[in-house]
């Protein structure tokens, strides 16, 4: 089966889509990834309609069989797109959507309506955990269980590190490692970690690996400097997935602290587990539900308050201290031998066995496009207003913003406004993933203009039915009176002439003609 997958960032280090879309193409079927491309600093409006018009004409340019959404943000798109290409949906729900700390009480209400709406459209629905399972099919009463498929690492791709080790990068030959893996963020305990760090061995160094977002980096350093533990923290840029394991295993504890303050946090089950588990680290992490009853259950490692600094301390005590016992070695050996990708890819490509033998849930395709229509406004509220699935796009700076007008309606433009967000697609091989490439930079705003209305004119061309094209208030449409007004301020400061602005502004217009 021909397979499209959605995602609303680079998969480069989404670990998750590249083990799924490996498995799905060495399996036999014909697997593409559209993506974002590298984050542009775009007004959050023009961002996201744009983005999720352009998953709409990637999937009906790519005609897929299945098109597999990556998190709410992707499900609009994806449904309306596998419509019009007479695809099916596979929803991939990498979180509990409605349980996240970013998101507003609103936000949490579209997500709630976008899901709602959109799983029983959809000829299945997977995620990451049995517990974020059982609340899908409990709130949305789905007929089916959604499929199971945990973010255990690939041990079959893993390489030794090509570079210096872990303790070298640190500068911590001879002592003992903490590592925290995985982008620094708010609310996952990198705080009280530090803070906690202050109360143990003063040999004991903490390594942060993976690439942060600078101002909360800021904020690590300037904490460990008011702990007085400003040397024994470090910080290690992303390493390529296949060396992952090799690093993390010169470190001697693992650690995983999200704080209790989401139904996500107490119910996911994320990468970091079982990568440390796979590179025989005992793991010290919050007394979640879920996470910690991995933990718990299987004997790994220690369960700790992640909003309390001194119960971080005394497990990060226990865990260095116990580090070497043969038990918990075996425990931590077999534990790595079941939670292997190689058993788990099987519920996946079991998943995907019964829809290409004509399982799963079908839609008939002569039904109103009302509802389809309503699920997509939906879903571009959530994402114009709060933002939808991983972090928004950063702000453009007020200074720098000018509101104009078009057709009666207003879009928040900045001068980059007109450059607007690319997706890029490329094909799984059956070895390794190959990095979607990015489409060749415009050479002008208005050539990138001239590119995005060609976009917009091919997209009305394929939608199927008049009323779906053309009715106010749909994104398509909305879509066209945002570059209406982009053609209207880029004649207005001389980046496009005024010719060229006419003819731009006669095509938009004849989009709507019969």
């Amino acid at each position: 089966m021909k397979v499209c997958m959605l995602l609303h960032k680079s998969a480069a280090h989404d670990s998750r889509v590249l083990r799924e879309a490996r498995a799905l193409s060495a399996a036999g079927h014909e697997v593409s990834i559209v993506q974002l491309s590298p984050p542009r600093r775009l007004p959050r409006p023009v961002f996201w309609c744009w983005l999720s018009l352009a998953f709409v004409f990637q999937v009906v340019r790519l005609r897929p069989d299945i098109v597999h959404a990556h998190d709410t943000a992707t499900l609009p798109s994806a449904l309306v797109g596998a419509r019009i290409a007479r695809a099916r949906v596979v929803y991939d729900s990498h979180e509990l959507s409605t349980g996240v700390p970013y998101r507003s009480r609103l936000g949490d209400a579209l997500a709630v309506t976008v899901e709602r709406h959109g799983l029983h459209r959809c000829a299945a629905v997977i995620t990451v955990s049995d517990a974020i399972a059982d609340v899908l099919r409990r709130r949305y009463s789905l007929r089916a269980q959604p499929t199971v498929v945990r973010n255990v690492p690939d041990l079959g791709r893993a390489r030794p590190a090509s570079g210096p080790s872990l303790r070298e990068r640190a500068g911590a030959m001879g002592k003992p490692v903490v590592l925290y893996q995985g982008a620094a963020s708010p609310f996952r305990g990198c705080e009280n970690l530090v803070r906690a760090l202050a109360l143990v061995d003063q040999q004991t160094q903490l390594v942060f690996l993976g690439s942060s977002e600078a101002r909360f980096t800021r904020k690590l350093r300037d904490l460990a400097q008011q702990e007085a533990v400003e040397g024994r923290v470090h910080f290690i840029a992303s390493v390529p997935e296949e060396e992952l394991i090799s690093y993390a295993a010169d470190a001697d504890v693992g650690v995983w602290l999200l704080e209790d303050n989401c139904d996500n946090h107490r119910l996911t089950l994320p990468n970091k587990l079982f990568e440390y588990i796979a590179s025989g680290l005992p793991v010290v992490a919050a007394d979640l539900p879920a996470g910690g009853g991995l933990v718990r259950d299987r004997g790994v490692g220690w369960t700790v308050d992640a909003g309390d600094a001194r119960s971080i301390a005394d497990g990060l005590a226990g865990a260095l201290a116990g580090r070497n016992d043969p038990a918990l070695r075996a425990r931590l050996r077999m534990a790595a031998d079941d939670l292997q990708w190689s058993r788990e890819q099987e519920r996946l490509l079991g998943l995907y066995d019964s829809l290409a033998g004509g399982g799963g849930a079908r839609r008939d395709p002569a039904r109103s496009s009302l509802s389809v229509v309503a699920l997509v406004a939906t879903g571009l509220s959530l994402c114009l207003l709060a933002g939808c699935g991983g972090d928004p796009p950063a702000p453009a700076d007020p200074n720098e913003q000018q509101l104009v007008e078009g057709k009666g309606r207003r879009a928040r433009l900045t001068e980059t406004g007109i450059a607007f967000a690319n997706t890029a697609s490329g094909t799984i091989g059956r070895e390794c993933a190959r990095r979607a490439e990015s489409k060749a930079a415009a050479s002008s705003p208005a050539a990138e203009l001239r590119e995005a209305v060609g976009d917009l004119e091919r997209l009305y061309e394929m939608a199927p039915r008049a009323r779906f094209r053309r009715s106010p208030g749909t994104p398509l449409v909305f879509m066209r009176d945002v570059l209406q007004a982009t053609v209207f301020t880029l004649r207005r400061r001389s980046v496009c002439g005024g010719g060229e602005a006419q003819r731009l502004a006669r095509r938009l217009t004849s989009v709507l003609e019969p």
